[in-house]
């Protein structure tokens, strides 16, 4: 897989970052997973879950809109997905969200296989 090494470890940060900030209680936990995908267009995942707070389904319809922030603590710029999600895009792949109430999220990002010429 060739991609730009610079945009995927912003993504992850920023992932990475929010499954940080939503762990909420003392058995929290944040996960990484990357495993291979099937196809030319899910040639790699990249999954990045937590069992922190969650969010209802009206939340995940406007998370990667900008300005758009959960946090109250700290203020969060609400930028964070809203780049990851252009990001993820100008690479060429997707990123999908499944989340509940006091259950958690999982954010997978597929990356496409980029076939060159040697």
């Amino acid at each position: 897989i060739f991609i730009d090494p610079a945009a995927i470890e912003q993504i992850l940060v920023n992932l990475l970052i929010n499954a940080a900030h939503a762990v909420d209680r003392e058995d929290s936990r944040v996960m990484i997973n990357i495993e291979q995908g099937n196809t030319r267009q899910d040639c790699l995942i990249i999954e990045v879950s937590d069992n922190g707070c969650g969010m209802d389904e009206k939340t995940k319809e406007m998370i990667f809109e900008p300005f758009i922030t959960t946090r109250v603590r700290d203020n969060g710029s609400g930028l964070g997905l809203f780049v990851c999600q252009n990001l993820i895009k100008k690479i060429g792949g997707r990123i999908e969200v499944e989340s509940s109430p006091g259950v958690g999220s999982t954010f997978r990002v597929f990356l496409q296989c980029e076939l060159r010429e040697t």
